[in-house]
């Protein structure tokens, strides 16, 4: 799947793919998974998106830079079945852009099988999650929060 905009083309990598450009996206990636609490290291998601259960998405510039990489899983439940997304690496991309990825990884989700998409972040999640609403007018609420205690 590609999504292409005057400026940027967002791209679902395989994983061969994903082993060619890991180098490229690793410490952004890292750096996206350092504001949790050590629930998945950047060699566990490299390994799952080798083995095809987290799929990374890469938006190049027009010179074919990478600007944005975003990490999904489907996490399938007894009655409804969710697109999470799990890191999404921004460098400086326009907001416009991430709403334009976002209705892709939506359709891939759909496409997928999901009812619903969900993010697990940073209160500051909550300002970028406020602009964005699915094809049908939906948009994120908050649900529960999750907070956790080291003992």
């Amino acid at each position: 799947m590609t999504e292409k905009t005057s400026k940027f083309s967002t791209v679902l990598l395989t994983p061969q793919q994903v082993l060619n450009v890991w180098p490229s996206i690793e410490a952004d990636v890292d750096k996206a998974l350092s504001h949790g609490i050590d629930e998945m290291s950047v060699f566990d998601l490299f390994k799952d998106a080798i083995n095809g259960t987290v799929f990374v998405w890469i938006t190049l510039d027009r010179d074919n830079r990478i600007v944005c990489t975003t990490t999904l899983r489907f996490l399938a439940h007894k009655n409804v079945k969710t697109c999470q997304i799990i890191t999404n690496t921004t460098n400086g991309v326009p907001l416009k852009q991430v709403e334009v990825d976002h209705r892709l990884f939506e359709d891939f989700a759909k496409k997928n099988g999901c009812s619903h998409m969900q993010v697990w972040g940073r209160k500051g999640w909550q300002r970028r999650l406020q602009t964005l609403s699915s094809r049908q007018g939906n948009k994120y609420k908050t649900q529960y929060y999750v907070f956790d205690m080291e003992i």
